[in-house]
């Protein structure tokens, strides 16, 4: 996220120069980073920490099963980098799309559950 802050604050800055600026969002693609031996992880599992333990499990068990091409990511960053009206954000894959298309709808209703309060600091008029 701190990431996606700087860029978006990047983007801001830089887009009076005529410098347009991208965070492209990949999926899972088809690569060797998941692969046996691409990956060091330390040889004691902190009990403290079980969800991470659960995702580097999940993350072992996708090689050859992710849905994205690299090969038509690299053309999509390619599209993305020399379009003169680029999106601020991309998604590469499917599974990138609806992850982006989840978190837009928790925030939506995040919005929508905290406007009362919103309203309530509001000045009379």
């Amino acid at each position: 996220h701190a990431v996606e802050g700087l860029t978006e604050s990047l983007a801001g800055e830089v887009a009076e120069h005529g410098i347009r600026v991208s965070i492209l969002e990949p999926g899972y693609f088809d690569t060797d980073f998941l692969r046996e031996g691409s990956l060091a992880l330390a040889g004691t599992e902190l009990a403290a920490y079980p969800g991470v333990h659960t995702m580097i499990a999940a993350h072992q068990a996708m090689p050859g099963t992710q849905l994205g091409d690299p090969a038509k990511a690299a053309e999509a960053i390619v599209a993305v980098a020399t379009r003169a009206d680029g999106p601020l954000r991309q998604q590469l894959g499917s599974d990138s799309s609806g992850m982006a298309g989840d978190r837009a709808a928790a925030l939506a209703a995040e919005v929508d559950a905290g406007r009362e309060l919103a309203k309530s600091t509001d000045r009379a008029r």
